[in-house]
């Protein structure tokens, strides 16, 4: 065996506790079983559960207890922490009263993590809803020209109208699409040229004939109670004529017949009850 290094050796898989080891020990070689230098280092070694780190933590009444592995506690109590529901942070906010009741009557209830109540009356910070200084009515004088606007405090001031008109203008206008037709020429009154058109003025131009005009469905929402007014200008005349025509066959006055406008400034008007038309007034 002396002829041979310590990598020639047998090899062993398993140690047992009498195995001998080699080691130096106070400047001497000599040797331990391995079951004196497992008990060695046992007692060398802190287990998990004793030693002096911090292994649990629970919540008491009014503190908080660390358990330490070696046995030992500690606590932190109520003066360094406060509870979830004790602190002086507010929890909720409540309006006291029946919602009828005025203001001077009801409460703002404020509710404290330590249990205690702050009550705050609404006429303390709130301003009742006809005496504060925003506006709450207004209205026209004609006379003066002018809007005046009352505050919820009583006091009032106006506002002129430019060059003091107070009152809407009495005029109305009728503002007409002018038609421009020609002999054998048809025009359909539909789509959104003619939709909200509630005058048509006609002017004929070109040879002699008759322009026909297509008036639009009397049965569409958009035509239901409409009213069409038709005037013609100087260029119409018996030679030089407009034909008024219902569409998919709908009458006039219970005719299918057209209404012809031969004739410089004559005017009609007719109206859809939603299934014909009818001829509700015509110039003399």
């Amino acid at each position: 065996m002396a002829d041979k290094r310590i990598t020639q050796l047998n090899e062993v898989t398993r140690v047992t506790g009498s195995d001998v080891f080699a080691l130096v020990n106070e400047a001497e070689t000599r040797k331990i079983t391995y079951a004196n230098l497992t008990s060695s280092l046992n007692s060398d070694i802190v287990a998990a559960n004793t030693g002096s780190f911090f292994i649990s933590a629970s919540y008491g009444n009014s503190f908080i207890s660390f358990g330490k592995g070696d046995g030992t506690s500690f606590e932190l109590s109520e003066p360094l922490l406060s509870r979830e529901e004790t602190g002086s942070f507010f929890k909720s906010a409540s309006l006291s009263g029946e919602p009828g009741l005025e203001s001077n009557q009801r409460q703002l209830l404020f509710e404290i993590g330590n249990e205690t109540t702050l009550s705050v009356s609404m006429t303390d910070f709130l301003v009742r809803g006809q005496s504060g200084s925003f506006m709450i009515t207004a209205s026209i004088d004609y006379a003066s020209g002018s809007i005046d606007f009352t505050k919820g405090d009583g006091s009032t001031f106006e506002l002129i109208l430019p060059q003091g008109q107070g009152a809407p203008a009495a005029n109305s206008y009728l503002i007409a699409t002018v038609i421009s037709g020609s002999a054998n020429q048809e025009i359909a009154l539909t789509g959104s040229i003619y939709e909200n058109t509630s005058m048509i003025q006609l002017n004929y131009d070109g040879a002699n004939g008759t322009c026909i005009l297509w008036l639009p469905d009397a049965s569409t929402p958009t035509n239901k109670d409409r009213s069409i007014r038709f005037i013609s200008n100087g260029s119409v005349s018996a030679n030089d004529k407009f034909a008024i025509t219902g569409s998919n066959n709908q009458t006039i006055d219970g005719s299918i017949s057209p209404y012809f406008i031969d004739r410089s400034y004559e005017g009609i008007m007719l109206w859809s009850d939603g299934t014909e038309w009818f001829r509700i007034q015509s110039k003399a």
